[in-house]
């Protein structure tokens, strides 16, 4: 029998990953090279590398209107993420001191 696969990314945070774009939903080169545990540059070397597998319209480009407005709710996102990594950071540094 086989063991059972550890997911890299919670598939809690894989649904918080798929965007309404254009009207379809997707999930970016980025977040799918984060699910697998691959930069995203390898990511796209591999798709590229196995373009004929994959249907003509599995994916799209981004215009540049599309990319910028997609960037700032990224940053959104960014920035409430640090904060959140810092207080945990402050967090565990309070856990060693005290014990």
């Amino acid at each position: 029998m086989r063991g059972k696969s550890k997911s890299l990314v919670p598939i809690e945070q894989i649904d918080g990953m798929i965007r309404s774009i254009r009207g379809t939903r997707v999930i970016l080169d980025s977040d799918l090279a984060k699910i697998y545990g691959v930069p995203t540059f390898r990511f796209n070397e591999a798709i590229k590398r196995n373009r004929h597998r994959f249907p003509p319209d599995f994916m799209f480009q981004l215009t540049q209107a599309e990319h910028e407005a997609l960037r700032c709710i990224l940053a959104t996102f960014t920035e409430h993420g640090a904060i959140m990594a810092g207080f945990k950071a402050a967090l565990d540094q309070t856990h060693e001191l005290t014990h």
